[in-house]
């Protein structure tokens, strides 16, 4: 005879952990795998047997381009970091008079192997 908890959840959560984590692994060798193939198609850029931007077979392929980061000098920086203690400690002084106010939480689940 089958409880009512296997009536309303046909999978244990032991069972769902394993099949989430094993997901989660082949999703990590696929995006390991698809980088090595964009590192490949950097490679045929560099030679010149492709350019920026190629269609083949229906499907588009574009590099793009992320501009780099700016560093700043030494005084920019610190004045940056000044003008976030002042602002932290401004929203602090609201939690703590209670003029700000916080959302509901949300919830979601993390899993990975136990140990790392």
């Amino acid at each position: 005879m089958t409880s009512f908890t296997e009536e309303k959840f046909p999978n244990k959560p032991e069972r769902l952990i394993k099949e989430i984590y094993a997901a989660q692994q082949i999703i990590r060798d696929q995006e390991e795998y698809v980088q090595s193939l964009k590192r490949e198609l950097d490679s045929h850029l560099h030679i010149g047997t492709i350019t920026d931007k190629i269609i083949f077979d229906g499907v588009a392929c574009t590099r793009c381009c992320k501009q780099g980061k700016w560093n700043y000098s030494e005084m920019a920086d610190q004045f940056a970091k000044k003008l976030k203690k002042d602002l932290d400690q401004r929203l602090a002084l609201e939690r703590e008079d209670g003029i700000a106010t916080q959302d509901e939480p949300t919830y979601y689940w993390t899993v990975r192997k136990h140990g790392n």
